[in-house]
């Protein structure tokens, strides 16, 4: 979507990551990183062992630095990032089969279905062609964005 933003990302993630060895933060993860994992493999573990009392005095900090220098670039150069795309959406009030049967039409139809799938952040569905995927018709019924690759489609 936006390069350069992964460009700046990825600087700084590096620096935080480096940031973080030289404190001597140590906290493991597993699936998502996130509060659980925080609280099972740092805190839970011992600040002698994780010191995870740097990660609120590094992380808030950082919140700030991503969020100035991303919102600031996004509007700046009027970058359309997943969610800001102009996209009128389907009525909340639409029934749920109303908005299923939407989705499958923009998957090009229940005989252009292989294979439907999940996991815990996206829609994953293989189409028998990938051609007669309409992915702003997805867009429609609120799928923040849609990637196509080769018949693999995948919604969020």
């Amino acid at each position: 979507v936006a390069p350069v933003i992964y460009v700046i990302h990825a600087f700084f993630d590096g620096l935080a990551f480096m940031v973080a060895h030289i404190l001597h933060i140590t906290i493991g993860q597993t699936f998502s990183g996130g509060l659980i994992d925080f609280l099972l493999f740092g805190v839970l573990q011992g600040e002698s062992k994780t010191n995870w009392m740097y990660v609120p005095i590094v992380g808030i900090p950082w919140f700030f630095l991503y969020y100035f220098t991303f919102r600031y670039l996004i509007n700046r150069f009027g970058w359309l990032t997943p969610g800001r795309e102009n996209v009128t959406l389907v009525e909340s009030g639409q029934p749920q089969s109303e908005r299923a049967a939407a989705v499958i039409a923009g998957l090009g139809g229940k005989e252009n279905l292989e294979e439907v799938d999940c996991c815990a952040t996206r829609l994953r569905v293989t189409v028998k062609a990938s051609s007669k995927v309409d992915d702003a018709a997805l867009k429609v019924t609120g799928a923040r964005g849609v990637i196509i690759r080769g018949n693999c489609v995948q919604g969020s």
